[in-house]
């Protein structure tokens, strides 16, 4: 399987439960047991970048991932700022990952436009490209309004771009215009569809270009609540257009089409039912802290290069301080596969 070091190993922080301020020993816990990522994304707790600032100061060695900072709540300029400033402060360790993000957070709670994702990203990108190399935006785009803008001071070294994808367009869009596709909700089978897809538009580049994922991870516990908590993690996200689409073109059409009729039909306990068993416990990892490495070790056989392990969300929470001890076990029973 290669080392560790081959293959990254990183959680999202902040977690649920623990004050932004007090991260700084999770952050040492994680680090000694093997941990080389930190991610943070954005929803309804902190910021993206926030949280990576914190890490890159408490630790200087460690990667930082966004993912994602959305482009559809930050004008051109501010993005921009953002990208530099978590370039400096972990110069060849951050990848700044984009996303469109969904309708709810967009249009809904911050009043911005959803419409035209693709293009929103594509534009973004060629926006960044300009101006994190010391250019002057020259404008002309259609979903950004922006002209004129440069950096005061442009970073020394331009983070690693990354590009939240789910769908064939995006992953190629990913492959031709930034360093990093960053994907979740897969089974370590699908990827081979996932490689092939993106080598179809990839382009030469300095970097090679790698994808990291997202795994949701579950605690040991009873059978029957593993498997409720897995069905409901699935539901809550295989609902949503962006992942319906995703699994769909992943071939999981016939597999998941009861599950969304009773969804639509606002029978929540039948959704969660029809969900197949195989499938419950193909996409959400779980098991004693050997068990889940065994199957995340599958990903990395796949050609991922960095593995985000999500804590799945119960029914019952798991208290913060469990959940560390889990993640660090993980990671150590990882380090012993080499």
């Amino acid at each position: 399987m290669g080392t560790l070091a081959e293959r990254r190993v990183g959680t999202n922080l902040p977690l649920q439960g623990i004050p932004l301020a007090e991260h700084r020993p999770v952050l040492e816990r994680l680090r000694g047991a093997g941990f080389t990522d930190v991610w943070t994304g954005e929803y309804n707790r902190s910021d993206a970048a926030l949280p990576l600032a914190l890490v890159a100061g408490w630790d200087e060695t460690v990667n930082i991932v966004s993912a994602i900072i959305n482009v559809a709540t930050r004008g051109p300029a501010l993005l921009a700022m953002t990208a530099a400033g978590l370039g400096d402060l972990a110069p060849g360790r951050a990848t700044v990952g984009l996303g469109t993000s969904s309708v709810v957070p967009v249009a809904q709670w911050n009043g911005m436009s959803a419409r035209s994702p693709y293009a929103r990203m594509r534009e973004t990108l060629e926006f960044l490209d300009d101006v994190l190399s010391g250019k002057r935006s020259e404008g002309g785009y259609s979903t950004i309004r922006t002209t004129g803008f440069r950096l005061a001071d442009p970073p020394r070294q331009v983070p690693r771009i990354g590009i939240a994808a789910l769908g064939p367009r995006m992953q190629q869009l990913a492959a031709s215009h930034a360093d990093t596709l960053i994907t979740g909700f897969l089974a370590a089978s699908d990827l081979d569809r996932v490689w092939a897809n993106a080598r179809l538009a990839e382009r030469d580049r300095s970097l090679p270009f790698e994808i990291m994922a997202g795994v949701f991870v579950l605690p040991p516990m009873a059978e029957a609540e593993a498997d409720t908590n897995a069905r409901r993690c699935i539901a809550q996200y295989l609902n949503t257009p962006p992942y319906a689409a995703q699994q769909r073109w992943l071939g999981r059409d016939a597999a998941l089409t009861p599950m969304w009729e009773r969804w639509g039909a606002g029978d929540r306990r039948g959704a969660l039912a029809a969900i197949p068993a195989g499938l419950a416990s193909e996409l959400v990892v779980r098991g004693d802290p050997a068990e889940c490495a065994g199957r995340l070790g599958a990903y990395f056989d796949a050609g991922v290069s960095s593995v985000n392990l999500m804590m799945a969300p119960t029914v019952t929470p798991v208290p913060a301080q469990d959940q560390v001890a889990f993640l660090c076990a993980i990671a150590s029973e990882l380090q012993a596969i080499r």
